[in-house]
């Protein structure tokens, strides 16, 4: 009514409300009114994410491999995340941009390139039983 609305965040997302362009507050799981009118809120997630992967490679000698696995991940730095991605709700509540459904595809794309070039220079005997080596390196 006129405006004035409520939100109230679940504690493992963090919230920041921009007034002006300016954060006006902020916080993991922050309840408050604000004005929507003149407000615009950020809700980034912070919670760990789990996501599988699964993708092919070729290796020194030319031999096609599969990769599977699963990376978790987690937003330490809600502010710097938000210069980089778009993280706003939209007057439904929902988030303004598909951003946040992309994060997880640009984690994988960032193993998975890690990974391309040790494979990429290793023969398949030596893929086989790196797995282990790998996953630290990658980490």
């Amino acid at each position: 009514m006129f405006g004035l609305r409520f939100i109230k965040a679940q504690p493992t997302d963090y919230v920041i409300q921009f007034r002006d362009g300016r954060p006006m507050r902020e916080g993991a799981g922050l309840s408050m009114f604000y004005f929507a009118p003149t407000s615009s809120l950020v809700v980034i997630p912070t919670a760990s994410v789990n996501e599988p992967f699964m993708f092919a490679e070729v290796t020194a000698d030319y031999q096609d491999v599969t990769i599977q696995g699963q990376v978790t991940y987690r937003i330490v730095d809600p502010r710097s995340t938000v210069v980089l991605l778009n993280f706003s709700l939209n007057a439904k509540g929902r988030y303004a941009s598909d951003d946040p459904e992309k994060l997880s595809q640009r984690v994988i794309n960032q193993v998975q390139v890690a990974m391309r070039a040790k494979i990429q220079s290793t023969p398949l005997k030596d893929v086989l039983g790196a797995g282990e080596d790998w996953v630290e390196e990658v980490r």
